[in-house]
């Protein structure tokens, strides 16, 4: 395709070289007038994203918008050049450009473009990023009136560049309704793709449901969106919605006239794993751990291994992030990072290819039990801290992945029980009871032999759970059973733990009698440790269980001096539970 430049006499045409758009683009309202806004005041925009995420369609239908403003707008397409070394002649040829004699190619396309107010889109610049940028470079420094809007995995890295991320779909929350759905651009792409494969189909409350989980699943990216939508040709949205666990297998489903990696969401996440160095594949495939975003510090401890050393990661994962392999999130004020699910996939699929599926499982399930363990103390009766349980609630997915890890072999049974002594105080924070309580009651199913003091620490946690749930019985046997394991191993803090739920279990099963020694006991061994919240909850308990013996003296000074020690803590908790029981009292 040849650019138009007009002459005096005749009127421009600006844009005679623009590819014609096949379907229509939905929403990105708001997008196409912000990026109308930075054209005007910069000479090289370059839209990056993911691959899939609509950098191609977005210039297009910017290109369209802002033509009138030029004498000419050129559309040079990349995708299907290889070799660096013919770039210049790529967009020379596609410009109608001819190399002068005595001069260079490059020199041509200067002279050309040097005194027309020209748009050049460079199509897909990812694969020949330092032929673009220097080709780029050379054009803009020779022609003051050119703009390059460029799309790219990557920013080109020139000095002028303005790099804007081209955000993904806005999604549906779960329980939106039906008029809220038809102005969500993600749902709405959904069934405009959809209807191009069956034009009868419509959104009604018999498949909003399913729609709405696909968008979600598919985290907003146009691409996978209307790949999905191309399979309602065959299926319905529940089963299409059921079949994403296996992306790939699902989505193949592409317009045959699109370009080869567009066909399948597998063909864009490979073009862009192929980009990669080889140390940013081996980074990239160990990243799939995560099941909900990982920190700097995370993707160190766990990437970190077989020629890739801590100091190295933040390039790698920088480079991750340069080319929309990785998202990052600054917004908490500490940079979290994520993989979209289908590209997670993808990435799973290489470390199962390189062969260290177990190794990096494994390094990612110790790595969070050792941070479940480190928060156990600081989790004790409540949510005090609430920076840690806002911390440890964005570990979620994490932390069950390697629970999970743990519960797949019964050689882990250990670990899958220092999990729940690590995180059942977690599970009470956010009433997680029969989860906390599956998970352990599957680690004692398996008979294995471990630490006795691993035993008695889950099943102190189990017994707390049982209790929680108000089942009295189990709790107290459970319980029963810690202590004497506890009493073997000298292990006073656990001990006064597995004391003071015992009795708590006691005393609202009936047994106010048996709960008063144990509840003392447990307050002993507390002061002992020194004052601290379990010594708190330990008054807190000994107080109800006299109150419930009708001994208002002995339930008096428990309260008083739980609140006392609440308020030199700064524990809320500590404060609140007994000072209520102490106004009843």
């Amino acid at each position: 395709m040849a650019l138009a430049f007009p002459d005096d006499t005749i009127a421009p045409t600006p844009v005679a070289t623009l590819p014609v758009p096949l379907t229509s683009l939905i929403g990105r309202a708001h997008e196409l007038a912000e990026i109308d806004t930075l054209l005007a005041s910069t000479r090289l925009l370059t839209l990056t994203g993911a691959g899939g995420s609509g950098k191609t369609r977005i210039a297009l239908a910017v290109a369209e918008r802002v033509a009138t403003r030029y004498d000419a707008v050129a559309w040079i397409e990349l995708a299907s050049l290889s070799d660096p070394a013919l770039l210049t002649q790529h967009v020379a040829t596609t410009l109608g450009v001819s190399e002068a004699p005595g001069g260079t190619l490059a020199q041509a396309l200067v002279n050309t473009l040097r005194e027309r107010a020209t748009l050049l889109v460079l199509d897909n610049c990812e694969h020949l990023l330092d032929a673009t940028s220097d080709l780029s470079d050379t054009l803009l420094r020779g022609c003051p009136r050119l703009t390059i809007l460029a799309t790219s995995r990557q920013a080109l890295g020139v000095s002028v560049e303005a790099a804007w991320l081209v955000p993904l779909l806005g999604v549906p929350s779960s329980d939106a309704s039906l008029d809220q759905l038809a102005e969500c651009d993600a749902v709405r792409l959904f069934v405009d793709r959809a209807r191009g494969a069956v034009p009868a189909f419509v959104l009604d409350a018999k498949n909003a449901h399913a729609v709405v989980a696909i968008c979600r699943r598919l985290e907003g990216l146009p691409l996978a969106i209307e790949l999905a939508a191309a399979r309602v040709r065959v299926l319905h949205p529940q089963q299409i919605g059921e079949r994403l666990d296996d992306a790939f297998r699902l989505l193949t489903s592409g317009a045959r006239a699109a370009l080869p990696r567009h066909r399948t969401l597998r063909g864009v996440i490979e073009w862009s794993h192929a980009l990669l160095t080889d140390d940013e594949q081996r980074l990239f495939a160990r990243l799939a751990v995560f099941a909900n975003g990982f920190t700097l510090e995370q993707a160190e401890g766990i990437g970190a291994l077989d020629g890739i050393v801590e100091e190295d990661v933040l390039d790698l994962v920088a480079g991750l992030v340069d080319k929309s392999l990785v998202l990052v999130d600054t917004s908490a004020g500490e940079a979290r990072y994520r993989l979209l699910e289908t590209v997670r996939q993808y990435a799973h699929e290489r470390l199962d290819a390189i062969g260290e599926v177990e190794i990096v499982r494994r390094r990612h399930a110790e790595y969070f039990l050792q941070v479940a363990e480190d928060a156990q103390p600081q989790l004790l009766g409540g949510a005090q801290d609430l920076a840690l349980v806002a911390r440890l609630e964005l570990e979620d997915g994490n932390l069950r992945a390697a629970a999970e890890w743990c519960e797949e072999d019964d050689a882990r049974t250990e670990y899958s029980m220092r999990f729940g002594a690590a995180l059942y105080w977690l599970w009470y924070i956010r009433g997680h009871f029969t989860e906390g309580r599956q998970r352990l009651e599957r680690a004692f199913a398996r008979n294995v032999d471990v630490s006795p003091l691993v035993r008695a620490r889950a099943l102190t946690a189990l017994g707390s759970v049982m209790l929680w749930q108000g089942d009295f019985a189990p709790a107290i046997r459970t319980s029963v059973q810690a202590v004497a394991l506890l009493r073997e191993q000298d292990d006073r803090y656990w001990l006064t733990n597995a004391l003071m739920h015992l009795g708590a279990a006691l005393d609202l099963s009936g047994d106010h009698a048996a709960a008063g020694p144990i509840l003392q006991e447990s307050v002993e061994h507390s002061r002992a440790l020194g004052s601290s919240v379990l010594t708190c909850i330990c008054l807190y308990w000994r107080g109800l269980s006299a109150q419930t013996r009708d001994e208002p003296a002995l339930a008096r000074e428990s309260f008083e001096e739980a609140v006392t020690i609440g308020r030199e803590l700064c524990n809320s908790a500590g404060i609140a539970h007994p000072l209520y029981r102490l106004g009843w009292l």
